[in-house]
């Protein structure tokens, strides 16, 4: 049975949409661009207009800031215009109605409208490169603001695949997501070397899902942008503060403390300090003496230090 959950009682703000074009971006409106030589990178491509899923944006908001939307209505049905997969609600492929492991959440309520109109509930992304001649490729960030993906609350788990190739590096951001709300986000995902040759070629495929969980994680993306060889001279960046704590809840001395190439060690108080992290969530790694790895996951806001706490026996 359908879910009708449309935010019913909550206080909304008030959205709007606006014409906007920007040096990194071009124009918002539009669903496909290409640019050379921007501030950000030497080669910029973006599927997707940049209106927070047709809501538009809350007033004085910059979504490349690392901060989270208000709430906002549910983005069904699609408009047209939009590419498939972008601005619209998609669900697991593995979703099945009443045997959800955790519930549902109100996304998972247009699953017969998904079935009824596409015969699937989750679409692949197109994204054509459209390569300069000459371009080498040397590094690649892939930019997404992303909505409502809850893996905690739902028990879903992600994978994302590029031209059916697995890429663990995005799964490990979206599956440390929260979005309740549901709110918008914006991720940044450096490519590690060993996956920059899947970039060279006239387009990409990315699929996001879940295969095998049967979770009612309903989720959306806003615009996908790929940066060929980000200059990182103008990204927003914001700090991470925080203390390593052993298993024994003791402060863990000279561990490694890193997010993608940026790296340091824990001081005798078991603090650290990573500065210039790309605004949105990023993975922290952090590696005791033993070489045990643990995974955690932080929000970073332009122009501000986060500080957290890790606890190596949770």
């Amino acid at each position: 049975m359908k879910q009708i959950f449309f935010l019913l009682g909550m206080v909304f703000s008030f959205f709007y949409s606006f014409s906007q074009t920007s040096a990194n971006d071009g124009d918002w409106k539009k669903n496909y661009v290409t640019m050379s030589n921007t501030p950000e990178a030497e080669y910029m491509v973006r599927v997707g207009d940049i209106d927070n899923l047709n809501c538009g944006w809350q007033a004085n908001f910059d979504p490349f800031s690392g901060r989270e939307t208000d709430s906002h209505e549910y983005p069904w049905p699609p408009q047209d215009g939009n590419i498939l997969g972008l601005d619209m609600v998609m669900l697991p492929s593995s979703y099945k109605p009443e045997q959800e492991p955790c519930g549902s959440d109100g996304y998972s309520g247009y699953y017969e409208e998904m079935i009824e109109d596409y015969s699937k509930t989750v679409h692949e992304i197109e994204i054509p490169l459209n390569l300069p001649e000459n371009l080498s490729i040397k590094s690649v960030r892939i930019v997404m603001f992303v909505d409502d993906f809850q893996p905690r609350e739902f028990c879903s788990k992600f994978t994302a695949t590029i031209d059916g190739k697995d890429c663990p590096f995005i799964d490990d951001v979206l599956n440390n997501l929260s979005q309740t709300g549901p709110i918008g986000k914006i991720i940044n995902i450096n490519v590690p070397a060993e996956y920059l040759n899947l970039f060279d070629k006239e387009k990409i495929v990315l699929l996001i899902d879940d295969k095998t969980t049967k979770a009612g994680d309903g989720f959306a993306i806003d615009f996908v942008k790929i940066l060929i060889n980000p200059t990182n001279k103008v990204n927003k960046t914001g700090n991470i503060k925080g203390i390593v704590y052993d298993e024994e809840g003791e402060p863990m001395v000279n561990a490694t403390v890193k997010v993608g190439e940026i790296m340091t060690k824990t001081d005798s108080n078991g603090e650290f300090i990573l500065k210039n992290m790309l605004a949105g969530i990023v993975i922290i790694e952090v590696i005791d003496k033993k070489g045990t790895m643990k995974k955690v996951s932080a929000d970073v806001f332009e122009k501000e230090e986060k500080e957290i706490e890790i606890f190596f026996s949770e």
